[in-house]
């Protein structure tokens, strides 16, 4: 039994006829009357009594009646929903906590512009935690800052940020440049240059109050992928998921953090905080909207994904759902 046999007993029901059932439905007299013999054959009994040219219900067909309709009407509603199921469906978005706080509720604010009638769930945590959601499914996209989960999935670079060290004006200097001095080892020439930009060799680091993000965070992941190319693996005073309390502490004069330049920027113009460089070192993460290969990508999905890259198609990226080719 099938849709198609419900649906022709039901017509041949309401026409009380073969000849209308076939009109109806544009379909032969002869394969109409063969879904009928199906059906009562698989009821084990006639479901209609035949008077003249004229079907009628019979006591069973009446019941088979009534469940046909009810599993017709459930089938047509769903038929309807499938139409626009995509457009029924949340679309959830992780995201690492910087580009949540600088980019994403821009991004969120066009797409809802632009798609109103789609509900957006937003998940926010560090890189890893995002990137984990982003493989079990839990997430439909991912905006992920760093490069180290490229492997995993698909992306496209759409911005970045540098990390930058940051420190209290106090704290530079009484520790930082006369430290600085003392390594150049009363060289007039090095110390006059270090009265203006300071510039401390990493291994410097290693000795100071240092107030870092918690592994896993794509901005730790930088500084400490930096430090391993110097051989240097450095000791944290304060581990932190809040990057405002590592500004509050740093401001404190507490010691040195490390945090996107653009968290920095009203800090660093009001004096609260100041930077420095590290020599040969420079401290860079790419932010990446991201999706496991092979994902299928909705309308919504779409739409977010070309938001995010100012409409600008990325073959690579659309290779990971084919559908949408």
């Amino acid at each position: 039994m099938t849709i198609r046999h419900l649906f022709i007993f039901k017509t041949v029901c309401e026409e009380e006829s073969i000849t209308g059932a076939a009109g109806k439905l544009f379909m032969t007299q002869p394969a109409v009357s063969h879904a009928v013999a199906e059906l009562e054959g698989e009821a084990g009994t006639p479901l209609f009594d035949r008077v003249g040219r004229k079907i009628r219900l019979n006591r069973r067909g009446e019941l088979i009646y009534e469940k046909a309709c009810t599993v017709l009407e459930v089938y047509g509603d769903l038929q309807k929903s499938m139409k626009d199921l995509e457009h029924r469906l949340a679309l959830r978005i992780g995201s690492s906590i910087t580009i949540a706080n600088f980019w994403l509720p821009g991004l969120i604010r066009k797409f809802t512009d632009a798609f109103g009638s789609i509900q957006v769930r937003v998940t926010v945590d560090s890189a890893r935690s995002i990137a984990r959601c982003l493989e079990d499914s839990e997430i439909d996209l991912a905006l992920i800052e760093g490069a180290s989960y490229q492997e995993k999935f698909e992306s496209i670079p759409f911005s970045s940020y540098r990390v930058i060290p940051l420190c209290s004006r106090k704290y530079m200097e009484e520790r930082l440049r006369p430290a600085a001095a003392e390594r150049a080892g009363g060289d007039r020439e090095k110390t006059g240059k270090m009265a203006g930009k300071l510039v401390l060799p990493a291994k410097a680091l290693s000795g100071e109050s240092l107030l870092l993000r918690e592994k896993g965070s794509a901005i730790r992941d930088v500084l400490d992928g930096a430090m391993l190319q110097q051989d240097l693996e450095l000791p944290a005073s304060w581990v932190s998921v809040n990057s405002q309390s590592l500004i509050s502490a740093a401001v404190s004069g507490l010691g040195i953090t490390f945090l996107p330049d653009i968290m920095a920027e009203e800090f660093l113009k009001n004096g609260s905080l100041v930077t420095f460089e590290i020599e040969g070192v420079e401290l860079r993460n790419e932010n990446h909207l991201a999706i496991p290969r092979g994902r299928y990508l909705s309308a919504p999905m779409k739409g977010f994904v070309e938001l995010v890259t100012g409409g600008e198609k990325n073959q690579a990226f659309y290779n990971a759902a084919p559908v949408l080719r």
